[in-house]
């Protein structure tokens, strides 16, 4: 922006833009996310669905839990290790579920994701991270170990978008000393 050294009125301004729908550019982007090089021009549409593919399929192997929901607590997605967990076959039956879906279909009684959606639905209200919540699984299953958790906020606007992502892990038993992983 430029102004008139008198009034500080705007007499000018300066603008770029990239079109961010070209097909070169989009193999470029495609190239710095996954690491490989893609040929030929496609469309806008392919490339997204193909960078999400690719980050979906790294966050499907992640050890632990990893799931994220929208502000209803609706799931949008999860890993390979929360679907079976709760008794899926697959990440992808997740989409669309509610806590008491997922009650129902791993043959927990009623109100043991109660804790889960009221930490999940604070983080969505308050914006700020719950870090290192513990949750004692045994009451779920008999070799249930505990998990720490940590719910992270994800700042956008619209509804459809994801509103929280939560991360489990199984907490190390402190009979069996650290992780080997650990002890290197």
């Amino acid at each position: 922006t430029k102004t008139a050294p008198n009034n500080g009125q705007v007499v000018g301004f300066v603008m770029y833009a990239e079109d961010c729908t070209d097909p070169k550019y989009l193999a470029q982007v495609y190239q710095m996310v996954t690491g490989q090089k893609k040929d030929g021009y496609r469309s806008a549409e392919d490339y997204a669905k193909d960078i999400k593919n690719y980050l979906e399929n790294i966050i499907a192997c992640m050890p632990g839990n990893v799931y994220w929901m929208d502000r209803n607590c609706v799931y949008l997605g999860c890993n390979d290790n929360s679907a079976n967990f709760v008794g899926l076959a697959s990440r992808k039956e997740v989409v669309g579920l509610t806590y008491k879906d997922i009650e129902k279909i791993a043959g927990w009684t009623v109100g043991h994701t109660a804790s889960w959606k009221r930490d999940d639905l604070e983080v969505i209200a308050s914006g700020k991270p719950k870090l290192n919540v513990e949750e004692d699984l045994s009451r779920l299953m008999p070799d249930g170990l505990p998990e720490n958790t940590v719910i992270l906020p994800c700042p956008y606007e619209t509804s459809q978008m994801t509103k929280m992502v939560g991360l489990m892990s199984a907490l190390p038993n402190p009979e069996e000393g650290p992780p080997s992983w650990l002890a290197r």
